[in-house]
C-alpha cells in the first residue's frame, strides 16, 4: 500500500512540474512583454522593469528561480503586493468560509 501512495504522489509531482515547464515555455516564447501598453516606453523604462522583475535573466535561471519561489510562496501580486496565498484566501467568498 505504501509503494501504491508513493507511486501516486511520484506521478503527480511529475504532473506539477510538466505543468509548470510547459506553462513556463508558452509564457518564454510568445510575443510580447507584460510591459506592453498602447503607447511606446523609452528603453531604458523597459530595461529596468525587466531587471526588477526577473524577466532579463536567462530561461534556465529564471525557471530554477521561479520554481523555487513557488515552492517555498515567495511570488507576491504584483497589484497588491502580498503573497499570492493571501490573496487567493482573502478573495474567497465569506460563504466559504467556515466559522
Amino acid at each position: 500500500m505504501l509503494r501504491y501512495v508513493l507511486r501516486r504522489l511520484l506521478g503527480a509531482a511529475l504532473v506539477v512540474f510538466a505543468v509548470f515547464t510547459l506553462s513556463f515555455v508558452i509564457m518564454r516564447v510568445s510575443p510580447g512583454s507584460p510591459f506592453d501598453e498602447e503607447r511606446e516606453l523609452p528603453a531604458e523604462v523597459v530595461a529596468n522593469q525587466a531587471r526588477t522583475t526577473g524577466m532579463a535573466r536567462p530561461v534556465a535561471i529564471d525557471s530554477a528561480v521561479i520554481l523555487v519561489e513557488v515552492l517555498v510562496d515567495k511570488n507576491e501580486s504584483v497589484a497588491s503586493g502580498q503573497p499570492y496565498a493571501r490573496v487567493l484566501v482573502g478573495g474567497q467568498p465569506t460563504q466559504l468560509i467556515a466559522e
